[in-house]
């Protein structure tokens, strides 16, 4: 089948355009002209005649154009004609193409999720693992990828390891942790977390007592104002002394 697509010799038989022309006497006709107008000086009266001449400047320099891109155009018709017919040609060949790569497109994606399926159902596989899809070429075996997943899991459980033995030192529930794992975040950011949930845990944890010893009460330093009578402040002192707190007059 390749071989019957395969360009055939495309026959052309052409000419390089030949094309004869004298421009000898429009050389002398402009060649006057402009050493007859070149350096006028136009004054108030000349201004009727000089609007006629420019005028009539451009008129010629329009038809010489005009004439100029008449005869290339003649020229190049043949070859625009060739030009546009391969284009047609080629642009057929690119549409069918195209529509068979849309296909085959389509065909390869079942694929590669019909395996992505399989995989998913493969007994090594769990949630919290990464799936590459670079799995889905079929250059990769199943034999790799089950490799992988066997990786993965002694990875996870690695570091499930690492914050059980963690929250276990420092009495902390694990479980929100292991979750984290299982949502793929990065262990070292989980280990972390643990090390400043147990400072905060400390910061807010009463130090224990000793059975029958009285817990010691931390004692403060405050300055107070007391703003009353003299019978508000006897109240004041009398409740402070009642209950052996320290005071002084400043």
């Amino acid at each position: 089948m390749p071989n019957e697509i395969a360009l055939k010799e495309i026959q052309v038989d052409y000419k390089l355009p030949v094309i004869t022309f004298d421009v000898t006497p429009l050389k002398e006709q402009i060649s006057k002209i402009t050493k007859q107008y070149t350096g006028w000086v136009v004054k108030e009266e000349d201004i009727p005649a000089a609007k006629d001449v420019s005028a009539a400047m451009n008129n010629t320099a329009k038809a010489i154009s005009d004439k100029r891109i008449a005869i290339v155009k003649a020229i190049k018709k043949p070859i625009d004609e060739f030009e546009n017919e391969l284009k047609s040609l080629t642009q057929e060949l690119k549409d069918t193409v195209m529509g068979i790569k849309t296909q085959i497109d389509e065909f390869t994606e079942a694929e590669k999720e019909n395996k992505r399926k399989q995989i998913l159902l493969l007994p090594e596989w769990a949630d919290y693992m990464t799936f590459d899809e670079k799995w889905l070429n079929k250059t990769t075996t199943f034999a790799s990828i089950q490799a992988n997943l066997e990786a993965q899991k002694k990875v996870f459980q690695t570091n499930a390891e690492l914050i059980m033995t963690k929250c276990e030192l420092y009495g902390l529930n694990p479980d929100k942790y292991i979750n984290k794992l299982l949502d793929r975040e990065d262990v070292d950011i989980i280990l972390n977390q643990i090390k400043n949930d147990n400072e905060v845990k400390k910061e807010y944890t009463e130090p224990a007592t000793v059975v029958g010893e009285t817990p010691k009460e931390t004692r403060f330093n405050f300055v107070v104002e007391i703003i009353g009578t003299k019978k508000d402040f006897d109240l004041v002192a009398k409740f402070m002394q009642e209950n052996d707190i320290s005071f002084r007059e400043v």
